[in-house]
């Protein structure tokens, strides 16, 4: 259960008010807070689908981005979220909202709606010109629209002059569609620190025939600068003189300086998406940054007390136009460490179960304070990580090994729950009370699954001392000046073999070593001093790539080669299945229900024997399982122990939550409850 507001719990007490809710949304992925500068997240179209690419970092630092509050929107959302069966391991996630669209305002275009010119999209530097105090622009992909902005700057040196000017001479532009009276100039405009600007005109844009007789204009004051950081700038246009509507082929920014001298950094001044738009154009879009990967927060509560229900990444969003209606569909982060693949392989000896998944997270960018890891209660004698294995199947399989959970919570952080967690307190005592009369609007009865004999297999493996790992077949021959590329694959009866530690073969090394033979049987005149090994590289720790080289003035045989490390090899092949007399009334009732899991991660026979023993115990006799429909309890969670008093018996169950799903109409949830054992482990150390 959420720790909430007391005014929250009060509320809820009293069962007279109705849920409300809040979505926040991080549209724009390059609009950081203002001190987030260290990542830039790109967007990539494959096959159709909008796909997240770039800094793993900016994927992962999800509460650095600026948010906008699009609650008003909101027509229906859902969000659901479910434990595992039999084992917990891995909960993931999920949340579709539609959003209204009567305003266009999530049309996935570049333009708003309306009647709008460009002028110049700012995406390029080419054409733009410089004078005054002004620096040479250069172009930024922190950007409003498009695919860049244009950076701009003070020169401190220039300190004779009071404005920055920056000009551009763009192919002729008709603008004679939007009538004068109606005219207003639009851009975007990134300021970051607004002070450096004069007050009563910061900044001047003029569209026209020239520059300086006959053009529109807008001067904006310092005040409608809203924010340090980026701003939408949109005005009605004073004309000055006669531009011809038809040829507008002049476009001036000038920067007005509040002290002389001033010096504002190239790119603390930065200019995106300039246009002629009238008075009709939609003020409140999103256009180019309807994409997918993009970051959502729900809340729920009542009045104005709300919690954290979800935060995730949605997929490219589906418009309805006819309905007028946009839905996302948004993932947890679980979903992200589904697709990624581990950059590198690891070697892990005697880590801990929270310490491989550390490991893990670190890998896919994730900082330490993203998740919240309790301490693991196995060791695991070696974790052989594949560079490109999926970091969720590795998570999977710890949390399988343990009988622990991983999962995102409302707040977006990672929690990993070791296997003792759901016999601690609060997990011990009911956390709610629901009763028929009151909380509980509908209920189905449905009995658990049935698993009445299990097999747990494993195959772990443990570093051995310093051993023969690989010997050549054959002898090679190497011409004098030249070179051989040799591949060494370590390799048992399991398989591949990962070794922690490989020793790179030297001319006459006591443990890895080469020798070189004029003869390719070795019998003849010893050439081993010729050779040598100018590329050693070994890869994932079952693969060695040496390059040798013949410094000799005739053809040396490569005759033998050694080589010595330390293999994690497999040391024991566990198998348990439950015995049938464990469960025969649940299999001559229900007939056989098996249940396997294979995972070289278990250590022991004995842990494989517990572990199957508990799952054939706690699923051999169905459970009682509860569909219910409740009366929103945004705070409750999953394992919460629940009270439930049902009407007309008078029987009171005590039971876990298993399901959450926010229902899409209403302000309803629908909540799985089901009876289960939870198993108690003894803690040693």
């Amino acid at each position: 259960m959420q720790t909430i507001p007391d005014e929250l719990t009060n509320i809820i007490a009293s069962k007279s008010q109705k849920l409300a809710y809040q979505l926040r949304v991080a549209w724009d992925l390059n609009d950081f807070l203002a001190t987030i500068t260290f990542a830039v997240v790109g967007t990539s179209v494959v096959s159709g689908q909008d796909i997240v690419k770039g800094n793993a970092a900016a994927v992962t630092e999800w509460d650095k981005y600026t948010y906008e509050n699009e609650t008003q929107y909101v027509k229906k959302y859902e969000f659901i979220r479910e434990t595992g069966f039999p084992l917990n391991s891995v909960i993931k996630s999920r949340a579709s909202i539609v959003l209204d669209n009567t305003s266009k305002r999530f049309l996935p275009h570049a333009l708003p709606f309306g009647t709008a010119v460009e002028i110049d999209d700012c995406d390029v530097a080419t054409g733009w010109t410089q004078s005054q105090d002004g620096i040479a622009p250069t172009i930024s992909t922190s950007r409003k629209e498009g695919t860049n902005s244009l950076n701009c700057g003070i020169n401190t040196a220039a300190s004779e002059n009071t404005y920055a000017q920056y000009d551009k001479a763009p192919s002729v532009i008709d603008i004679s569609s939007i009538a004068d009276a109606d005219k207003k100039i639009a851009l975007f405009l990134y300021v970051k620190d607004k002070t450096k600007l004069a007050t009563a005109n910061a900044v001047e844009i003029r569209i026209g025939s020239d520059a300086t007789t006959n053009y529109y204009r807008i001067q904006i004051v310092n005040s409608e600068i809203l924010q340090n950081g980026w701003n939408e700038i949109k005005k009605a246009a004073t004309k000055v003189g006669t531009p011809v509507q038809t040829a507008i082929d002049t476009i001036r920014v000038i920067f007005n300086e509040a002290t002389v001298p001033a010096s504002v950094t190239l790119g603390d001044l930065k200019i995106d998406y300039i246009r002629i738009c009238d008075s009709t154009e939609e003020d409140n879009y999103i256009g180019s940054f309807i994409r997918g990967g993009r970051f959502i927060k729900l809340f729920s509560g009542y009045n104005a007390y709300s919690i954290p229900q979800f935060v995730g990444m949605t997929d490219r969003p589906k418009n309805n136009i006819k309905l007028a209606e946009t839905i996302i569909n948004a993932y947890d982060v679980l979903h992200y460490l589904e697709t990624w693949q581990m950059s590198t392989g690891y070697l892990l000896e005697d880590h801990r179960g929270d310490e491989v998944i550390a490991q893990v997270l670190a890998d896919a960018g994730f900082t330490a304070g993203q998740s919240s890891l309790e301490t693991s209660m196995m060791t695991i004698p070696f974790t052989w990580i594949k560079k490109g294995q999926k970091a969720l199947d590795i998570i999977r399989k710890v949390c399988e090994a343990e009988n622990a959970t991983f999962y995102v919570d409302e707040e977006g952080i990672m929690c990993f729950e070791n296997r003792y967690h759901l016999s601690q307190s609060p997990h011990t005592s009911s956390q709610y009370t629901l009763d028929y009369d009151e909380e509980i609007i509908d209920v189905g009865l449905e009995p658990t699954e049935v698993i009445n004999k299990a097999k747990i297999t494993a195959m772990p493996r443990e570093v051995q001392a310093s051993q023969k790992i690989f010997e050549k077949e054959g002898a090679s021959v190497i011409n004098a000046g030249e070179t051989l590329e040799l591949w060494a694959e370590f390799q048992d009866d399991y398989g591949e073999l990962p070794c922690t530690a490989i020793t790179e073969p030297t001319a006459g090394g006591a443990t890895s070593y080469f020798k070189g033979n004029t003869s390719e049987n070795g019998t003849e005149t010893d050439k081993t001093n010729d050779l040598s090994i100018i590329t050693w590289e070994t890869l994932g720790g079952t693969v060695a790539k040496m390059i040798f080289t013949n410094s000799g003035a005739s053809k040396v045989y490569l005759t033998e080669l050694v080589i010595f490390g330390t293999p994690a090899k497999v040391v024991k092949e566990i198998s348990y299945e439950t015995p049938d007399t464990d469960a025969q009334e649940s299999i001559d009732e229900f007939g056989l229900k098996f249940y396997e899991l294979k995972n070289d991660l278990i250590q022991s026979a004995d842990y494989a024997r517990t572990l199957g023993d508990t799952i054939v115990y706690s699923f051999k006799e169905p459970k009682k399982s509860l569909e219910t429909t409740i009366k929103g309890l945004p705070h409750l969670q999953l394992e919460d122990m629940v009270t439930v008093n049902e009407g007309s018996t008078g029987e009171t169950y005590y039971m876990y939550v298993a399901k959450i799903e926010k229902l899409a109409e209403g302000y309803f949830y629908k909540v799985l409850l089901r009876e289960k054992v939870i198993q108690s482990y003894a803690i040693v150390g």
